[in-house]
């Protein structure tokens, strides 16, 4: 058995069990506990690769409840199924992030291919407050960043704004940071989606497939490829419009 604190099981895992006529059974604990078990079945080396489909492999989703803080597996054999013994000596059960495992009959029959461990995905939150109980008080006060209650049902996480990307605890250049994109499109002059004033950090050039046909040269020339500092999207797009193109947010 395995305990996880104050960190919960992410539903972004799945429960895996490798050999032929193994079972395993996946017990989680909180305050709903829950249980998942997983059957594979087989006589013969199966020749299918790279998907459990129930032979020599099994993988089932984990629907957890979200405050799951501890996790047991058990796995067992069906009972007077040795035959598969040959080629099959082992039997594994564990749990691991969704796309990281991959079957191979070949190989993973007969050791797993000496792997010793998988990466598990947990959900976590800060303390045991919501927002509007931490208010001004939360750590979500870096540039650009919101407090959102934890779909954990208890403490709080940081987020960026929308239309901004990045680690809403850093206030760095690694944290949330503001992007404008433009494209360029015929008989438009409309100024629409553009971050608030003094949190752009970049914009980029681009042709959409209405104006493919169009010239380079006949482009505006002042539209910038990229902005730094502190830039108001006004002082540029009375120049854009002129030219009847569109200024907006590249989708």
């Amino acid at each position: 058995m395995m305990g996880l604190s104050n960190l919960s099981l992410s539903r972004n895992n799945k429960f895996t069990v490798v050999g032929c006529n193994a079972l395993a059974l996946l017990m989680t604990y909180g305050t709903r506990n829950h249980s998942a078990v997983c059957l594979s079945t087989c006589d013969s080396p199966p020749v299918a690769n790279g998907e459990c489909n129930g032979e020599g492999c099994c993988s089932t989703d984990v629907f957890v409840p979200l405050d799951s803080n501890k996790f047991h597996t058990l796995p067992t054999r069906v009972p007077n199924m040795t035959s598969v013994y040959d080629f099959n000596p082992c039997k594994d059960a564990f749990l691991g992030e969704n796309g990281t495992f991959h079957f191979n009959a070949s190989e993973d029959l007969k050791n797993l291919r000496n792997v010793k461990e998988f990466p598990v995905l947990l959900d976590w939150s800060i303390g045991n407050q919501r927002c509007d109980q931490v208010g001004n008080r939360s750590i979500c006060c870096m540039n650009n960043s919101i407090c959102v209650n934890s779909t954990r049902g208890t403490g709080y996480n940081c987020k960026c704004f929308e239309g901004f990307e990045g680690n809403p605890y850093l206030s760095n250049e690694k944290g949330c940071q503001g992007t404008l994109h433009v494209t360029l499109q015929e008989n438009s002059g409309i100024l629409t989606d553009i971050p608030t004033e003094n949190e752009i950090l970049g914009i980029s050039r681009g042709i959409s497939e209405e104006t493919q046909n169009w010239v380079p040269s006949e482009f505006p020339r002042n539209i910038p490829t990229e902005f730094r500092g502190n830039i108001n999207p006004s002082e540029y797009s009375e120049e854009i419009t002129r030219k009847n193109v569109f200024l907006g947010k590249n989708r």
